[in-house]
């Protein structure tokens, strides 16, 4: 048991995103090394309620909204909010992703959660503000679209 715990804790403190669990109505019960060096928060700020304090506060009620309708429903959480980083103050965006951990009746007793810097993604200079990508239905439509794109450099749009 402690050869799985030793190894489940390694992978949360080297994989390269913010990793937290939580309770069943979003309080955290743990954050990774790097949510709390990110943050700045030391890991008694950051647990129960205090990740909050890292959420821009304009984003904020959107995420707690998320979380009491993730109460209700079960279903998986996904949500972009911009957080704060501890060092110099500056948001950034980033993706919060949660699955639920249930007992055998079903009832949610943990989230487990990945939280991922997607700034570069919603900046309005990145390449996918500059690109018109369609949706696609089939994997033979993206796989021409990516090939499109590839051999198209954005500056001959």
């Amino acid at each position: 048991m402690r050869n799985e715990e030793r190894k489940f804790r390694e992978t949360v403190e080297t994989m390269p995103s913010l990793a937290f669990i939580a309770k069943p109505d979003g309080q955290r019960t743990f954050a990774n090394g790097r949510w709390i060096e990110y943050t700045g928060l030391t890991e008694e700020q950051a647990l129960g309620w205090g990740w909050k304090a890292a959420v821009y506060p304009d984003d904020l009620n959107q995420v707690l909204k998320k979380w009491q309708e993730l109460t209700v429903s079960g279903d998986e959480l996904e949500y972009e909010a911009r957080l704060r980083r501890g060092r110099d103050g500056v948001y950034r965006w980033f993706q919060t992703r949660a699955l639920p951990v249930r007992d055998k009746h079903g009832k949610i007793v943990k989230w487990y959660g990945v939280i991922n810097d997607i700034e570069d993604r919603n900046a309005p200079n990145s390449y996918r503000r500059h690109c018109s990508l369609k949706p696609v239905s089939t994997i033979g439509e993206l796989t021409a679209s990516l090939t499109h794109e590839i051999k198209q450099p954005i500056g001959r749009q």
